[in-house]
This record gives C-alpha cells, sequence and structure tokens, in this order.
C-alpha cells in the first residue's frame, strides 16, 4: 500500500465509493486487501447460523427467556427473527417481541416498516413493543391488529421492561445496534 501515490488512492476511494482523502485508512486498507483477490483465488464456506439463539437471564432479580437480536436490522433479519420468533412452541408462554428501528434505510425506511408491520400483522406474537422514530410506520399499521406500545427511545421503555419482564412470556429483542436495545439488557441484568 505504501507504494501507491495519493492520486492513486483518491483514484481507488471514489471508484469505491469511500471517502476520499488520499489516505489509507482502516475502511481503505480493507477495501485495497479485498481488491488483490480474484473470483477462485480463496474458496469460501458458508456455514449457517443457528436460527436464533436464547438464554435465560434475570432482570430485576426475575429469570426471563430472551432472545437477543439487539446487534443488527435490515429487512431480510428482521423478518427473518420475526418468522421465526412467531413458530416457536412456547406451551403457555406470552410472546412480546421489542422491536427497534431498522436504520439507514434511506428513502425506503417507511416501505421497509411497512412490510414489518404486515409480518407483525400476522405473527403469532401477542405483544409488539416499538421503540424508535421509524417505528411509527410500523405502529401506525399495527395497532389496529396487534397489543402495541411505541416509545421514543431505550430509555423510555426502559422501566416498562422492568415491569413487563417476567418467567411467563418470552422475549424477542431486534433492532439496529444504534438504537441501543442492547443497553436494555446490559442495565437490567
Amino acid at each position: 500500500m505504501s507504494e501507491l501515490s495519493e492520486s492513486e488512492i483518491r483514484s481507488f476511494q471514489q471508484a469505491r465509493g469511500l471517502s476520499v482523502t488520499g489516505l489509507v485508512d482502516e475502511v481503505t486498507a480493507r477495501a485495497l486487501e479485498e481488491a488483490r483477490w480474484k473470483l477462485g483465488d480463496r474458496s469460501l464456506n458458508l456455514q449457517e447460523p443457528p436460527l436464533m439463539h436464547g438464554d435465560d437471564v434475570a432482570a430485576d432479580g426475575k429469570k426471563v427467556k430472551i432472545i437477543n437480536e439487539s446487534y443488527n436490522a435490515n429487512p431480510i433479519s428482521m423478518k427473518n427473527a420475526i418468522e421465526n420468533f412467531s413458530s416457536l412452541a412456547q406451551s403457555g408462554k406470552k410472546k412480546v417481541a421489542i422491536i427497534g428501528d431498522m436504520l439507514e434505510l434511506g428513502l425506503k425506511s417507511k416501505h421497509y416498516h411497512e412490510q414489518i408491520a404486515e409480518l407483525l400483522i400476522n405473527s403469532r406474537i401477542d405483544h409488539v413493543h416499538l421503540i424508535g422514530k421509524e417505528v411509527a410506520y410500523i405502529y401506525q399499521k399495527l395497532k389496529k391488529f396487534k397489543k402495541c406500545n411505541i416509545y421514543n427511545n431505550i430509555n423510555h421503555f426502559g422501566e416498562v421492561f422492568s415491569k413487563i419482564a417476567n418467567d411467563k412470556s418470552i422475549f424477542l429483542i431486534k433492532g439496529s445496534n444504534g438504537i441501543g436495545l442492547s443497553k436494555l439488557l446490559n442495565d437490567k441484568l
């Protein structure tokens, strides 16, 4: 990388849609490394992740079953999480989804959030708590069909979670990392 001139680095950054600085930062270095490979140079191994993961955790002294998907959300991962959670066989347990915004969707944000509303309407999820600004699109469609609540941010919902956390429910927590849903777990555990 040191043999590249500043103008070559700028040209590379521009061609890759990176910030054009002429400097090799972490993102540019990664892109340069990836660019040196050609199709067929590496063998790939696809490992399917488990459908869902969950843990019994202690929240305010109560044992609570939580499926924590709070670190990433896009339309596909949100759809998969909701469908998988909906299909879980949990005899006698109420299914509660805590859904945060899917961030960085640009002009299609409303469209994708409304698609998620349709999934939730047709799901076997008992109660939905929505956190963020973009989830207002979900709330507008969902409120006619499901028991749901909306909160501006995770701080407003934190106190509610303390009250609803119990061993008679199973919780799905899903949203973009930027919404801070993981803070909910970190503060309550």
